[in-house]
């Protein structure tokens, strides 16, 4: 379903026709493209935290949590794997290490957070009480994140290793 969404997207160009009607000028033209692979990337990954990974053998690669959603690792190892991904990210060598991009990595998890959280509240049709919960566990997702990027030095290795 997301990678029909993401093609349907794309095929009618919905991004391009959302332009006109966005607050962007000329000068902020890299900015505009910026937003197109962010949200891109958005509709590409945005289930990241439905994502149900319990085929896989959690308990031996340590790539799911015990109730089989994916862990902050797994999904950060997915999002970098996948090459629209790493051209927003700025992934690139340089001297034998690959390092990302610190300011795009935070505007990017945070998006992924607030998506996330969104569609927690949507899919709640009343006031839950799992909610806050729920919040919470997304929460600790992009903490790890923001703590393993700020503690790696922007280095992709070691970020995910930071989350492992």
């Amino acid at each position: 379903p997301r990678e029909r969404l993401a093609a349907t997207v794309d095929e009618w160009m919905l991004l391009d026709r959302l332009e006109p009607v966005l607050p962007f000028g000329g000068a902020e033209s890299e900015y505009r493209d910026e937003w197109k692979r962010r949200t891109r990337l958005l509709i590409a990954h945005g289930d990241w935290h439905t994502r149900d990974t319990s085929p896989r053998s959690a308990s031996a690669t340590g790539s799911t949590s015990a109730a089989g959603a994916p862990t902050a690792r797994n999904v950060m190892e997915t999002i970098m794997s996948d090459v629209d991904a790493a051209a927003y990210l700025g992934v690139n060598r340089h001297q034998g290490v690959v390092w990302f991009n610190k300011e795009r990595f935070d505007i990017l998890a945070f998006w992924l957070f607030a998506q996330a959280v969104l569609e927690v509240l949507e899919e709640s049709a009343t006031a839950d009480a799992k909610i806050p919960q729920q919040v919470l566990e997304l929460y600790e997702y992009y903490d790890a994140w923001s703590r393993a990027a700020a503690a790696s030095g922007y280095k992709v290795e070691a970020l995910l290793d930071g989350l492992a």
